[in-house]
Formats: structure tokens, C-alpha cells, sequence
């Protein structure tokens, strides 16, 4: 069916209540940003890049820098809280 799209797996897991959802959610999260912060590393390692450039390669490291090992933190509390839903069912 055109223009139809299924649930992204947020609302699917809130409708469903099941809390592995939200796991598989942070993990894509987490792949992605991995992705784009290996991505930003090698343009800034190269010694031509252009200066103007380089400010916005810095600013996606730093943000990558703060924020992989938040969402690393924040993927063990999904992880753990699924594991004890499941427990609970």
C-alpha cells in the first residue's frame, strides 16, 4: 500500500510493551553513530583537508567522543531492563 509505513519499533514496543524493542532501537542508534564517527575520523586524520572543513569534522568527534559511551551505558540499562520484563511475564 502506498505512503503506508509500519511502526518504528519505539511505538511498537510502547503499544506492546515489550522492552527488547527499545534494546534493538539504542542498538541501531549506537551502530550508527559508530559509523558516522569512523566516518568524520579519517577525513580529520588526513593532512589535506581544508581548514573550513575541519571545525565540522571536529565538532561530529566530539560529539561522538561524549556520546558512544553514554549510549553504551544507556544500551546496558535497555538490555538489562528487557531481561527482567521477560523474567516478569
Amino acid at each position: 500500500m502506498p505512503g503506508h509505513y509500519p511502526l518504528r519499533p519505539v511505538p511498537r514496543c510502547v503499544l506492546t510493551k515489550r522492552l527488547q524493542l527499545y534494546y534493538y532501537e539504542e542498538l541501531g542508534w549506537l551502530i550508527r553513530f559508530l559509523a558516522n564517527t569512523a566516518a568524520s575520523a579519517f577525513p580529520y586524520a588526513r593532512a589535506n583537508t581544508p581548514a573550513g572543513r575541519l571545525i565540522l569534522l571536529q565538532l561530529n568527534l566530539l560529539f561522538g567522543a561524549g556520546y558512544l559511551p553514554w549510549q553504551v551505558f544507556h544500551l546496558r540499562v535497555h538490555h538489562v531492563a528487557s531481561v527482567m520484563s521477560a523474567r516478569n511475564y
